[in-house]
């Protein structure tokens, strides 16, 4: 060693380096075929890593979710603004009595409760000078279910025949759902309350009530709605309305 020169002392360094390398490379290799399955795939499991990270892959769009917080205050208030325009007060033209009513299959008949005699008159008041009367339909004993249809002056486009009117919903009604309830009083004004249904019974196929908090006095013979402003039940009396399927199957019976 003390023979060799500066290059020749680095030339046998980087020999030395060399045969190390292989030789350990050889003893890994050997290692690895006789080690378990396990600790093999775990190894590799790191080298993938590795060579990710040193070779970039294709560009990934990270989806982030963000959480929407839902007022449901917000939404009573747009389920009231889309389905009382098709609450309406019934006034009877033999009495200063009134009632409540709702406009249905695109405003072609109007619902109620109160089972009547084909003689009764009653009418609607669109406006101060505008009133259209009523001619009785149809009426269901069992519930008390009662369609008028509006008579329009003689000349009126057909598309001004038209009422506005409330959708049916399509989805379930269930305890702890929020229900809306709304009403019309003798001067014409809406009125409506909030409320939580406590409890559905019956069949859809026959007779279901809806049991509700919002129902009250004054919105007897309205329509009960969701939270989207779909029609789920008529109000029957103070906390109890009859659900939406009996209108449906009233309406029906008369196509």
């Amino acid at each position: 060693m003390e023979d060799l020169n500066h290059n020749q002392v680095i030339l046998l360094t980087i020999l030395v380096s060399f045969v190390t390398s292989i030789a350990t490379g050889i003893v890994t290799v050997s290692l690895m075929q006789e080690a378990p399955t396990t600790v093999t795939q775990t190894i590799n499991r790191v080298v993938e890593r590795t060579v990710e990270k040193v070779i970039p892959g294709e560009t990934k769009t990270v989806v982030k979710e963000v959480s929407t917080v839902i007022n449901v205050d917000d939404l009573v208030v747009e389920a009231v603004k889309k389905a009382s325009p098709a609450v309406m007060t019934i006034y009877s033209t033999k009495s200063t009595s009134t009632k409540v009513g709702f406009a249905i299959a695109d405003g072609t008949y109007v619902a109620t409760m109160g089972v009547a005699a084909k003689d009764d008159s009653y009418e609607i008041h669109l406006s101060e000078k505008e009133k259209i009367s009523l001619k009785f339909v149809t009426a269901d004993e069992e519930t008390g279910i009662a369609l008028y249809t509006p008579l329009f002056p003689a000349g009126t486009t057909d598309t001004n025949k038209k009422l506005s009117s409330i959708s049916f919903s399509d989805s379930g009604i269930a305890p702890g759902q929020t229900s809306i309830a709304l009403g019309s009083n003798a001067t014409g004004d809406r009125t409506l309350s909030v409320g939580i249904i406590t409890s559905v019974s019956g069949a859809t196929s026959t007779l279901q009530k809806i049991s509700s908090q919002a129902i009250g006095a004054q919105t007897i013979g309205g329509p009960l709605i969701d939270i989207h402003g779909n029609l789920i039940g008529i109000n029957a009396e103070e906390r109890l309305a009859i659900s939406s399927f009996s209108v449906k199957k009233l309406l029906d019976s008369i196509k």
